[in-house]
């Protein structure tokens, strides 16, 4: 979520340019997805817009939408009202648009107003309102209202969906992706499988030795000292460091709104390759996956497919030219050992600080 919530910044762009490529055709984007079928399931503009730079992430994110827009915790008019809640919020028409098709294909009904919802549906609006544009500011006591009405898990996929909607709307504001206005609007669900493997690491031969590091390059010019370029205000640059160390065990001791189950409870219900294993100790990933496990591994499998998208591309193998025969190797190139990133690429300290950009935004003590 934190990569996309940076997009925050980019609406503010000036409208006259866009921002990313036209939209393939439909069966090119389809071809270009992992483990695509021969044949092609209708794609969001979005998904097309993506699918040429970012394969697999858009062939994740597909899936992530499908398993929100169709999660059976929630009945559909459940869903639609929590994906309305944030795209009203966020100023997004797209996530209007998918909020409003869903909710007439599943309910026949043409809207929701929300000054007219009461009891729990009106709990779940102005909670979903509010974690989606003021996430700090969500109460303890919305959180004991809901689980009056509601079971763990199911409050638990409302938060997930919140979230999955403004990681939505984080793309669509400055992505512009336009309302399909044929086809009958908002394609359904991608349910499709497609290959969203992360592929096994090659073993290596016995006897090879680990290529020698190349010494660091200190990133600071010589003769020159580290210079402040943190922001200016003095909320965020009066903190001291032990300031941040007492808010953290503050934190600590801070009883959750709710219940963290333990590993035993969750452990049954992940698959072999869930992502949880690797942070079993993680507290709220032990409540995301407790009680969405699916929703919450599918969020983790865009991480990783974004990762794949930046690496870069391997170089085509070429056999070797003897009489014996041989094993095929990377053609010898030039620029084989600096091969360019894959157009997902993004420097590991710009996500860093992207994270605290975001963080700073949304005052998380997290």
């Amino acid at each position: 979520m934190i990569l996309p919530a940076w997009l925050l910044v980019l609406p503010m762009i000036a409208q006259t340019q866009p921002l990313a490529p036209a939209p393939l055709g439909n069966a090119e984007a389809w071809s270009l997805l992992p483990g695509a079928t021969a044949s092609p399931k209708r794609l969001p503009s979005w998904a097309r817009m993506l699918a040429k730079s970012m394969p697999r992430a858009t062939a994740a994110m597909l899936r992530l939408d499908a398993l929100t827009r169709t999660n059976p915790s929630l009945s559909p008019r459940l869903r639609c009202l929590v994906r309305l809640a944030v795209a009203e919020a966020n100023h997004s028409e797209y996530g209007r648009a998918i909020a409003l098709a869903d909710l007439k294909e599943w309910t026949g009904a043409e809207g929701i107003e929300p000054l007219k919802l009461a009891g729990a549906e009106k709990q779940v609006w102005d909670f979903c309102h509010q974690l989606a544009l003021e996430a700090q500011h969500t109460t303890d006591q919305q959180v004991k209202n809901l689980l009056a009405e509601f079971s763990e898990p199911q409050v638990v996929a409302m938060v997930l969906m919140v979230a999955h909607g403004s990681f939505q709307d984080r793309l669509f504001l400055p992505l512009r992706p336009q309302v399909e206005a044929d086809g009958g609007g908002v394609p359904p669900p991608v349910l499709a499988s497609l290959d969203l493997r992360s592929p096994q690491p090659t073993a290596k031969k016995t006897g090879d030795k680990p290529a020698t590091p190349a010494p660091a390059k200190s990133p600071v010019p010589e003769g020159r000292g580290y210079e402040n370029l943190g922001p200016s205000d003095p909320l965020w640059a009066g903190k001291k460091l032990n300031d941040l160390m007492q808010g953290m065990e503050k934190q600590k001791g801070r009883k959750g709104r709710i219940r963290i189950p333990e590993w035993k409870e969750v452990e049954p219900r992940l698959d072999a390759t869930s992502s949880l294993r690797k942070w079993p100790r993680v507290a709220w990933g032990l409540v995301a996956f407790g009680g969405q496990p699916e929703m919450a591994d599918a969020w983790f499998t865009c991480v990783e497919m974004f990762r794949l998208d930046g690496l870069p591309a391997k170089p085509p193998a070429v056999k070797a030219n003897d009489d014996k025969g041989g094993e095929a190797k990377p053609a010898a190139t030039p620029g084989n050992s600096t091969r360019k990133p894959g157009p997902a690429s993004l420097d590991r300290m710009i996500q860093a600080d992207m994270f605290w950009v975001v963080t700073r935004a949304l005052d998380c003590f997290y």
